[in-house]
């Protein structure tokens, strides 16, 4: 897995800072619906739908994903028997108790349950709008990061996404700006074309550049 590449979309700001200091939770809150933390794609084309720049990076060995598969319905119908209806809600961990050591296929199958009905279910316009589960996740992520998971990830052809918990666990390679001749889906850039590595200098000036029409666009709304 270390040895694979993914890619992250972003701004020429955040660019600049990633290609110099690594990967870091910023302040942005947009499209996080799975939580603080870092997103990547092994897709291209997803990662250029989120930023004119793409980093390519690599997972650090020994980085252990938990891949969303179809959860087992004999655990859901067991986890249900023992607290209820509603851990099959947004909502979950308030049924609960915060001592209970789940193990490791329980914890699992438990995600891999809710995000099938609480994400992929869900139209992707309307993620950012559906009750967040990143509210309640962080319960699960202690259980996964105690059993040795580094983060999530889901392969879904239409929303192929990765959520680390710890930025440091991926290393960026290099950053480029990307062209594309269309869209192949609503959310996934067709036929994109990466540029070669940009030097820090070259992302320097992209940043400057951005900077300055920020400002020249909230002057001209004064």
């Amino acid at each position: 897995m270390s040895a694979r590449i993914f890619y992250h979309g972003t701004h020429y700001q955040a660019a600049y800072s990633i290609l110099r200091q690594g990967f870091k939770i910023g302040a942005e809150a947009s499209g996080r619906n799975l939580g603080a933390g870092l997103y990547l794609t092994a897709q291209v084309g997803f990662a250029a739908v989120w930023g004119p720049i793409v980093i390519r990076c690599q997972l650090i060995a020994g980085t252990r994903m938990l891949w969303h598969t179809p959860a087992d319905p004999r655990t859901i119908r067991y986890l249900k028997k023992e607290f209820g209806a509603e851990i099959s809600e947004p909502h979950f961990d308030k049924v609960i108790p915060h001592n209970k050591q789940f193990t490791r296929s329980e914890i699992a199958h438990l995600w891999n349950y809710l995000i099938k009905r609480h994400y992929l279910a869900v139209r992707p316009s309307q993620r950012d709008f559906f009750p967040k589960l990143a509210q309640h996740f962080p319960f699960i992520y202690k259980h996964l990061k105690r059993h040795g998971y580094a983060g999530v990830g889901i392969m879904d052809p239409k929303w192929p996404e990765m959520f680390l918990f710890n930025p440091s666990n991926a290393a960026p390679l290099s950053a480029h700006t990307c062209t594309s001749a269309g869209w192949r889906t609503d959310w996934i850039k067709d036929n994109v074309t990466l540029s070669a590595p940009l030097t820090l200098a070259q992302l320097r000036e992209l940043q400057e550049t951005e900077r300055r029409e920020e400002q020249q666009f909230e002057e001209s709304r004064e």
